[in-house]
C-alpha cells in the first residue's frame, strides 16, 4: 500500500511540474473532449473440451469495461474494471502526462517524436505478448506457453516513461514486481519486496519489421533473492500476414543456494483474409528446479468476425505426446 501511495504521489508531482514547464507547448488534443468520458469494453465465453478425461467446461473468461477521459490537454486518465470469478476488480488504472507530443513545436529533440510519463496499475510492457492479454486482441484463445511459465500476464503498480520515434520505441518502468522470493522451507520470516526495474526497446529496422528486447530485475535484501527476466521478440506484418515470436528467460536465485530457471520460446503465424483468419503457434518451455521439466504445445486456430462487435474462434491444442484439447470462444466487444 505504501508503494502505491508513493507511486501516485510522485506521479502527480511530476505532472504538476511538467504542466508548468510545458505550458507553452502546443498539443493536438481537442479542448472540447476534455472531461468527457469514453466507454468501451469486451467479454468472452469459452467452451473447453478435453477428450483425455472426457471433460467439458464452459464459462466467462474475461469481461472488461474500459473508461477513458482527458483531464487536460496533456493529461489522460484510463480505468479498466474487470469481472473476475464473480467479483469486480481493477485491471488498469493509469494517469498519463504528455511531455512531448507529435504536434509539438520545432524545438523538441529530433530523436524523440513523443514522450509520455504515466503511472498506476497497468500491464507491464515485457515482450510483445502483453499487447494481446485482452481476449479481444488475441486471435488464439490461449496465452503462449512460455509467457504462462515465466511472467504470466504480468500486471502491477508502478511508474513508466515512454519515448517513441519513427525508428524506435523505448519504455522504462519501475513496479512492485511479482513473487520472486526463494526462501528456505525452515525460514518463516516474511521476504522484503523491493521494486522491479525494467526496460523494453523496439527497433524498426526496416518496413513492417520490428526487433525488440526486454529486461527486468528485482533484488530483495531480506532473503537475498533476486530475479532476472530477459526476452527477445520480433514481429513482421505485411497485408494479411503476421509473423511474430519471442524468447524469454526467467532466473531466480537465493543466498541459501535455491535456484529456479524457466526459459522457452514461441513462434506464431497468422493470415487474415476478409472476415476470416487462420493462426498457428508452436511453443516450448523448459523449467529447471529440483527436476527438469520440458513442455511443448502446438496451437492451431480459425476464426471469423461476424460483425464489428462479434467474433467466433476455435483452437485445437496438442501437448507433446500426452493429450489434446479443443476450445470454442465467442468474443463480444462494444
Amino acid at each position: 500500500m505504501i508503494l502505491r501511495i508513493f507511486c501516485f504521489t510522485l506521479l502527480l508531482a511530476i505532472m504538476l511540474l511538467s504542466q508548468l514547464s510545458l505550458a507553452q507547448q502546443p498539443t493536438g488534443a481537442d479542448p472540447a473532449l476534455i472531461d468527457k468520458l469514453e466507454f468501451s469494453g469486451f467479454g468472452d465465453m469459452v467452451l473447453s473440451i478435453d477428450p483425455t478425461d472426457d471433460q467439458k467446461t464452459i464459462g466467462i473468461e474475461q469481461f472488461e469495461l474500459d473508461i477513458n477521459t482527458i483531464l487536460s490537454i496533456k493529461t489522460q486518465l484510463s480505468l479498466a474494471l474487470i469481472l473476475d470469478q464473480g467479483s469486480i476488480g481493477v485491471g488498469l488504472l493509469t494517469i498519463e502526462q504528455s511531455l512531448i507530443s507529435p504536434e509539438g513545436n520545432s524545438s523538441k529533440p529530433k530523436f524523440i517524436n513523443e514522450l509520455i510519463i504515466g503511472g498506476g496499475q497497468f500491464d507491464v510492457p515485457f515482450g510483445i505478448d502483453y499487447l494481446s492479454y485482452a481476449a479481444v486482441d488475441r486471435h488464439l484463445i490461449s496465452v503462449p506457453l512460455v509467457v504462462e511459465g515465466t511472467h504470466d500476464c504480468w500486471n502491477d503498480y508502478g511508474l513508466y516513461l515512454k519515448a517513441t520515434n519513427r525508428k524506435y520505441d523505448l519504455t522504462l518502468y519501475s513496479v512492485n514486481g511479482f513473487d520472486c522470493h526463494l526462501q528456505d522451507e525452515h525460514d518463516e520470516s516474511e521476504p522484503e519486496q523491493l521494486w522491479t526495474f525494467g526496460a523494453q526497446l523496439g527497433l524498426s529496422l526496416f518496413e513492417n519489421f520490428r526487433l525488440g528486447g526486454s529486461a527486468a530485475y528485482t533484488n530483495a535484501r531480506s532473503d537475498l533473492s533476486n530475479m532476472m527476466l530477459l526476452g527477445i521478440d520480433l514481429k513482421y506484418q505485411s497485408g494479411g500476414l503476421l509473423l511474430k515470436g519471442e524468447y524469454i528467460n526467467h532466473k531466480l536465485a537465493s543466498a541459501s543456494g535455491i535456484q529456479r530457471e524457466a526459459e522457452g520460446f514461441y513462434a506464431q503465424a497468422e493470415y487474415s483474409i476478409g472476415r476470416w483468419f487462420l493462426v498457428s503457434r508452436y511453443g516450448e518451455l523448459k523449467q529447471q528446479e529440483e527436476i527438469d521439466l520440458q513442455q511443448t504445445r502446438w496451437s492451431h486456430g480459425v476464426g471469423r468476425s461476424l460483425s464489428d462487435m462479434l467474433e467466433l474462434r476455435v483452437e485445437h491444442q496438442i501437448y507433446g505426446d500426452t493429450h489434446n484439447s479443443t476450445f470454442f470462444q465467442t468474443v463480444v466487444s462494444f
